[in-house]
């Protein structure tokens, strides 16, 4: 079954917003409501210099699991295997299974399992939004500054840069030509 690549699915029962989700989860190695999600990716081709700096495209194949001893097994038997048509490694034995080629306009194909569902949409269309990580506090330096000691800083005009007094230059010179001189 051939999915736009923001398609929601449900795998084992559990919903994934598309490959950014499955890309996510793939990554982060953690479970999602107790389904692993692993697999293979293998970088886009560089013919150049110029791909070799720029391409940061994947061919997927992600596999789901509902332990990690499952998904260390379905990995090593996909790592095994020979790609068809370069990298796609889309087979019945290893469950439910999605293959993307990892360009926004490429379709994410499953190889029909029982167990993956497709999910239509229905009103708006959702999107994948990682969590966020918590950010670490940093304690801020104790430094008792007087009242008087903050309003001189900020009072105090900032020297102008190389190219403040440049603009001022330009500035002043096209006011000069544009109405004449203030003598």
């Amino acid at each position: 079954m051939q999915l736009t690549n923001n398609s929601k699915i449900t795998v084992y029962g559990i919903p994934f917003l598309g490959v950014e989700e499955l890309v996510y989860r793939f990554l982060e190695g953690k479970p999602k409501e107790g389904i692993y999600v692993g697999g293979e990716r293998k970088a886009y081709p560089c013919f150049d210099s110029e791909d070799w700096q720029y391409e940061n495209r994947f061919y997927w194949n992600f596999v789901f699991a509902r332990d990690l001893e499952e998904l260390k097994a379905k990995v090593e038997r996909l790592r095994a295997m020979e790609g068809r048509y370069s990298c796609r490694k889309l087979c019945s034995d290893l469950g439910p299974m999605v293959y993307w080629e990892g360009d926004a306009h490429h379709l994410m194909e499953t190889n029909g399992s029982e167990d993956i569902v497709y999910v239509p949409f229905r009103g708006r269309v959702e999107r994948f939004v990682p969590p966020e990580k918590p950010r670490e506090h940093i304690p801020k330096r104790d430094c008792p500054k007087s009242e008087k000691a903050k309003r001189a800083v900020e009072e105090t005009p900032r020297p102008l840069s190389r190219m403040d007094r440049l603009m001022a230059e330009l500035r002043k010179d096209y006011l000069m030509s544009k109405y004449g001189s203030d003598e």
